[in-house]
């Protein structure tokens, strides 16, 4: 009898995000890192601002001494373009290799990311491993172009940007 209600549970917490058409990372996209990324974060995913938006996953990007949180994010895909999850593999030797996000042409190369129309939310707090570490991460980044998490758009970042000390 208990097993009716979890099953409507899980049924109702099943909504699909619309995707983008997905792409696999070329292998020329991947490069050497010194640790795996670390667990996702949790995102609050605002409303879908309109029918032909889709959903980005939020992911992790690799800055060159550690990782930060790229927010998900709402977009129109590029027309006739692909996304490419970040992915992180192991090579033969041992070597840990990471491709962030990006959207793809036919042949595989990068095409630019179209602006972000609304912006998730996740904490910036260390990460816990599967082992129970703490892990340091950088910032959360919010989308290069588009609003911020906060609803400010590229006109106020700019404003605040330009306030920051050198």
């Amino acid at each position: 009898m208990a097993a009716v209600p979890v099953a409507i549970l899980c049924v109702a917490c099943a909504s699909a995000l619309p995707r983008p058409e997905r792409a696999p990372q070329p292998q020329d996209a991947f490069e050497v890192v010194t640790s795996p990324p670390p667990p996702g974060r949790v995102e609050n995913v605002p409303a879908q601002p309109s029918g032909d938006a889709v959903w980005l996953d939020g992911g992790w990007r690799w800055t060159g001494a550690r990782y930060a949180w790229e927010l998900g994010r709402w977009v129109i895909p590029p027309p006739h373009a692909r996304y490419a999850e970040w992915e992180s593999r192991f090579r033969a030797d041992g070597a840990i290799l990471f491709a962030p996000s990006s959207f793809r042409d036919a042949r595989g190369d990068e095409v630019p990311e179209p602006p972000a129309l609304a912006v998730g939310r996740a904490r910036s707090d260390q990460v816990i491993d599967p082992e129970g570490r703490r892990t340091r991460t950088a910032p959360n980044l919010p989308p290069e172009n588009g609003p911020r998490p906060d609803g400010r758009g590229e006109r106020a970042r700019r404003r605040s940007d330009s306030r920051a000390p050198p």
